[in-house]
């Protein structure tokens, strides 16, 4: 969770807390029928009973809904973790597909832009071009979990098709890079198809030449713009450290700053328990035993045997999934919400538009036909 959010949601939390406990006192200090009631006890318990029941209220309220809503989460996830792991396997093969269209080596109905394949992306279990989801890849798919780092959990294996980014991932290009998706990697291996990623990128850069002369066509409206933006900079933020430090320091008092570092210190050390709350709560309603590693950090212990109860779980459910789709698939249903396909919309049209501008400008036709 990003710190402002999580901050955000704890003063939410406490606010309401505060709200509930307030009201709950107030009810059971006015309430005819329990002043009856509490009158037979002794007024120093009946304070400490009042105050301890509030608070208890407040907890029950603020944490008694996310408990469920967890405990349902870690009945429902195999199947979520499952239906992901389809989208992984044709996302795999979409990519395929737009390296070859790239290239120049295929045709593809619905694709004319580089752009339509992220839209595809986003919908990828009804993408109409690629073949569905075959019992080879699922099996494959299982033996890809077996083999896969225990490091690796399926809370930061996300992939995403973004085609540059996946190329620079295989050919390690810069200081910073995203890695090729060790299923990607996986996948080529088993069906010897690696050499898709040699392939030129004839099309995009088709695409690239005709936004830049968009761009330039529009860089003097641009330069008109900055030069009328407010050209001081921004202000730190308080929920970044070294400015909040400086500014402590040189506008408000040692007690302050003292209060903050007392306030950071437990933050942080909540923060590392919070990232293993799922773990211990998935292990707590685990059907089974579960082994945890031996760690000089019991956290990735933890980590790690929870993993490999996740794995074990979802390579239960896969191929029950897997027959679902197929049913769903032979029924004609889609997967996508219609919410989702309208998502990259104006972005397409704007991208579309840029590149028949610069088609124009280059005394070209205003069509995709290059």
């Amino acid at each position: 969770m990003p710190t402002e959010t999580y901050h955000t949601s704890r003063k939410k939390d406490a606010d309401e807390k505060q709200r509930i406990y307030e009201q709950t006192v107030h009810y059971l200090q006015n309430d005819e029928r329990l002043k009856n009631y509490l009158n037979a006890y002794t007024a120093d318990s009946v304070k400490s009973f009042i105050e301890f029941y509030a608070h208890q209220k407040a907890e029950w309220f603020i944490n008694g809904d996310t408990m469920l809503n967890l405990r349902k989460h870690h009945e429902t996830q195999w199947e979520e973790n499952a239906l992901m792991i389809l989208k992984h396997i044709q996302l795999k093969k979409l990519f395929n597909a737009e390296c070859e269209w790239r290239a120049e080596k295929m045709t593809l109905p619905g694709i004319e832009i580089c752009l339509d394949f992220m839209v595809w992306s986003r919908k990828v279990l009804d993408c109409p071009f690629i073949k569905p989801v075959t019992e080879e890849e699922v099996n494959l798919y299982i033996s890809f979990l077996g083999d896969l780092d225990d490091k690796i959990s399926f809370d930061d294996y996300n992939i995403g098709n973004d085609y540059p980014t996946l190329k620079d991932g295989f050919y390690k290009k810069g200081k910073y890079y995203s890695e090729y998706p060790p299923w990607y990697s996986y996948y080529d291996a088993h069906f010897g198809i690696e050499r898709l990623l040699l392939l030129p990128d004839i099309r995009g850069d088709k695409e690239k030449f005709y936004n830049e002369l968009f761009h330039k066509e529009q860089q003097p409206l641009r330069d008109e713009q900055k030069a009328a933006r407010d050209k001081r900079p921004h202000i730190g933020s308080i929920y970044e450290k070294n400015f909040t430090e400086w500014f402590l320091k040189e506008f408000d008092s040692k007690e302050t700053l003292k209060l903050y570092h007392n306030t950071l210190q437990w933050d942080e050390k909540h923060q590392r328990i919070e990232d293993i709350d799922m773990e211990l709560i998935n292990l707590g309603e685990a059907d089974r035993d579960v082994a945890v590693e031996d760690d000089e950090d019991w956290r990735n212990g933890i980590k790690r045997g929870a993993e490999k109860y996740y794995r074990q779980r979802t390579i239960e459910v896969l191929p029950a999934a897997w027959e679902s789709y197929c049913s769903r698939i032979d029924a004609g249903k889609p997967f996508t919400e219609e919410d989702e396909e309208n998502t990259f919309t104006g972005l397409r049209n704007q991208v579309m538009d840029q590149i028949l501008r610069g088609r124009e400008m280059n005394k070209e036709p205003r069509d995709l036909n290059f």
